[in-house]
C-alpha cells in the first residue's frame, strides 16, 4: 500500500493548496498508517485494518486521528484505481 500511496501523492500533489500541505499529507500517512498497513496489499485492506492503524493514537491525538481517518477513503480510492490500472 505504501508504494501506491506515494504514487497517488505524486499524482495528486499538484492539486494541493501549497507545497507544505502536500508534504504534510504524505508525512502524516507515513507516520500514522504505513507502519501498520503500509506493507499490505491494497486488495486485502479492510476497514478493520484502518481502524487498527488509528486505534493507538485515537484518544491521544484526536485531531490527527480525525484527519488521517478523513484521508483514508481518498487514499483507498486512489490506490484501488492505480491497482486496477496496473492489473489491466
Amino acid at each position: 500500500m505504501a508504494e501506491r500511496d506515494r504514487q497517488v501523492h505524486a499524482d495528486w500533489s499538484p492539486g494541493f493548496r501549497n507545497e507544505k500541505h502536500a508534504a504534510q499529507w504524505i508525512t502524516t500517512l507515513e507516520t500514522y498508517l504505513f507502519s501498520f498497513i503500509g506493507n499490505m496489499q491494497v486488495a486485502n485492506l479492510s476497514a478493520a485494518d484502518f481502524a487498527g492503524a488509528l486505534k493507538p493514537f485515537w484518544l491521544t491525538k484526536p485531531e490527527t486521528a480525525s484527519r488521517v481517518k478523513q484521508e483514508c477513503p481518498g487514499v483507498m480510492s486512489g490506490c484501488r484505481a492505480e491497482y486496477s490500472a496496473w492489473r489491466a
